[in-house]
C-alpha cells in the first residue's frame, strides 16, 4: 500500500493534539476512545480547507469530496459525545428525562453510524467523488450505513463489514429505526426491554390493549442493553478510523490529488 501524504509521525501523542472545545470535552473529560479519530484528523489535514489538496488539475468534485471528510469526521466525533452524554442522562431518576435520553442515545448512535459510513464510502469507492444517482444528486451526499452495506459496494469495503454489520450494531440500528418510524418500545417494571424482539420487531405491541405484548420474553435491563450498545459503538468507530487511515492513499489515487 502506498504511503499517505501526511504521515503520522512516530511517537504521535493524540492527547497533545490541539482540538476545539467539543473535541477536548470528548477526549479529555469523557475520555472516550478517539485515538484513531485524532490520527485520521491529522492525516487529512483536518479537512476544512481545500488548499491541502495538491495536483495538476484538482476538480471541484475532488475538493467537495475532501471537504466531506472534514465535515463528516467532526459530526462523527460529536455524535459519539452526544451518545455518551445521553447514556448517562438515561440513568437520571426523572422518568421524562430518562425516556428522552434513551431516544436521543439511539438517534445519535444512528447518526454516527450513517455519517461514518459516508466517510468509508468517500475513501474507498473509486468513483465516490463523482458518482450521481438518477436524479443527478451526488451519491456521497446520500449514502448511509444501509446503502453502504448493499451488495453494490461490498467489494469495496470487505474489511469494514465486520464492524458496521455485526450483531450488536445491527441491534442498535433496529432500535433506532423502530423509535424513529414507529412508537416506543414497551418496557416491564420501567426498566426492562424484551431483548429478543429488538432484533426482529419494528412496530411493537402496545402494552395496554394488544395481546402480542404478553408473548414477549427475554426481558433484560435497558441500562445493560444500552451499555453494550455504547461499548460496541465506541469500539467500532475507533477500529474503522484505524482502517480509514490505512486507506487514505486510495482516496488520493481516486481523486488524482494528494493531501499536504
Amino acid at each position: 500500500m502506498q504511503k499517505m501524504s501526511i504521515a503520522i509521525p512516530e511517537g504521535f501523542d493524540y492527547l497533545k493534539e490541539s482540538l476545539n472545545n467539543n473535541e477536548v470535552l470528548i477526549r479529555d473529560v469523557f475520555r472516550l476512545k478517539v485515538e484513531n479519530w485524532v490520527k485520521f484528523r491529522h492525516a487529512i489535514g483536518v479537512g476544512t480547507e481545500t488548499f491541502h489538496l495538491k495536483g495538476p488539475n484538482v476538480s471541484n468534485e475532488a475538493k467537495d469530496a475532501y471537504l466531506s471528510l472534514g465535515k463528516c469526521h467532526y459530526e462523527v466525533i460529536c455524535s459519539l459525545g452526544y451518545t455518551y452524554k445521553a447514556f448517562h442522562d438515561a440513568h437520571i431518576e426523572n422518568p421524562f428525562i430518562c425516556e428522552k435520553a434513551i431516544k436521543e442515545f439511539y438517534f445519535h448512535g444512528g447518526v454516527l453510524l450513517d455519517i461514518l459510513s459516508r466517510i468509508v464510502f468517500v475513501i474507498n469507492v473509486s468513483d465516490s467523488h463523482s458518482s450521481k444517482n438518477k436524479n443527478g444528486i451526488y451519491d456521497k451526499h446520500l449514502i448511509d450505513r444501509g446503502a453502504l452495506l448493499n451488495k453494490k459496494y461490498k467489494a469495496h469495503i470487505p474489511d469494514y463489514e465486520q464492524f458496521l454489520g455485526n450483531r450488536l450494531i445491527q441491534e442498535l440500528v433496529n432500535v433506532r429505526n423502530s423509535m424513529a418510524h414507529y412508537w416506543r418500545i414497551p418496557n416491564k417494571d420501567n426498566s426492562l426491554w424484551p431483548r429478543s424482539e429488538l432484533k426482529k420487531t419494528k412496530a411493537f405491541a402496545w402494552p395496554y390493549d394488544e395481546v402480542d405484548f404478553h408473548t414477549y420474553t427475554d426481558w433484560q435491563p435497558i441500562g445493560r442493553i444500552m451499555k453494550e450498545h455504547f461499548t460496541e459503538l465506541e469500539s467500532v468507530q475507533n477500529e474503522i478510523f484505524g482502517l480509514l487511515i490505512r486507506d487514505i492513499p486510495k482516496f488520493e489515487k481516486n481523486i488524482g490529488a494528494i493531501i499536504t
